[in-house]
C-alpha cells in the first residue's frame, strides 16, 4: 500500500502527517460524501460507521488494508466536513488539534491496548465519540438547560467532541495502514544516538 508515494514510513510521525496530509488534501480538492448535506451530516456518519462496524468488528482483518485505509479516509473527511458545519458561526475546525491529540495520546501513553485489540479498539472509542457528538447536539437543542450550560458551553463541548471523534477516525487510518506500532520519530532518533 502506498500514501503519497510513501510505500511504509520510517515511524509512527511520518505515518501520521501523511495520513493527515491526505485527509487535508483530498478536503481540499472537494471530497465529499454523496450524501453529504450540511445539517445531515451527523446522521449520515452514524449511519456509514454502524455498517462498518457490523461488517469488521470481531473479524480477522489482515493489516495493511486498502479498503479499510480508503474507508476511514473518506470517514475522516466526513468528521472534518461534519465538524465545520457543527462550529459554523462559532469558530472553524481545526483538524489540526485533532492531529496534535493523536500524537500526544500516543506518546504519553504508548497506545498499547491499540496495539492489542488493533481495529476493534478504534471501532470502540469512535462509536463513543461519535455518540458523544450526537449527545452534546441533542441537548443543544433542548431549552430548558440550566442557566450554566450557555452556548460558549454547547460550543466547547461540540468542538471537543468533534475533536476526539476526527482523532479516532485519523487512528482508523493509521490502523488501517498498520502504521499503529512503528517506532516514534523522538525514539528513532535516541537510538541513532
Amino acid at each position: 500500500m502506498e500514501v503519497s508515494g510513501v510505500i511504509q514510513p520510517s515511524t509512527w510521525d511520518d505515518a501520521l502527517e501523511l495520513c493527515a496530509g491526505r485527509v487535508i488534501e483530498m478536503t481540499e480538492e472537494g471530497v465529499r460524501h454523496p450524501a453529504h448535506k450540511d445539517g445531515a451530516a451527523l446522521s449520515v456518519l452514524r449511519s456509514e460507521f454502524d455498517l462498518r462496524m457490523r461488517e469488521d468488528y470481531g473479524k480477522e482483518i489482515s493489516f495493511p488494508s486498502v479498503e479499510l485505509f480508503d474507508w476511514w479516509t473518506g470517514f475522516t473527511i466526513m468528521c472534518v466536513q461534519a465538524a465545520d458545519w457543527l462550529l459554523a458561526g462559532f469558530d472553524d475546525f481545526s483538524f489540526q488539534d485533532s492531529l496534535d491529540v493523536t500524537g500526544q495520546y500516543r506518546y504519553v501513553t504508548g497506545g498499547s491496548h491499540l496495539s492489542r485489540l488493533g481495529h476493534d479498539a478504534v471501532l470502540v472509542h469512535t462509536d463513543y465519540a461519535l455518540e458523544s457528538l450526537e449527545g452534546v447536539c441533542l441537548h443543544s437543542s433542548d431549552f430548558t438547560l440550566q442557566e450554566e450550560v450557555t452556548p460558549g458551553v454547547l460550543y466547547q463541548w461540540t468542538a471537543n467532541e468533534a475533536m476526539e471523534l476526527a482523532r479516532w477516525a485519523l487512528t482508523g487510518m493509521m490502523i488501517a495502514w498498520d502504521c499503529w506500532d512503528l517506532p516514534l520519530r523522538e525514539k528513532e532518533i535516541e537510538d541513532a544516538e
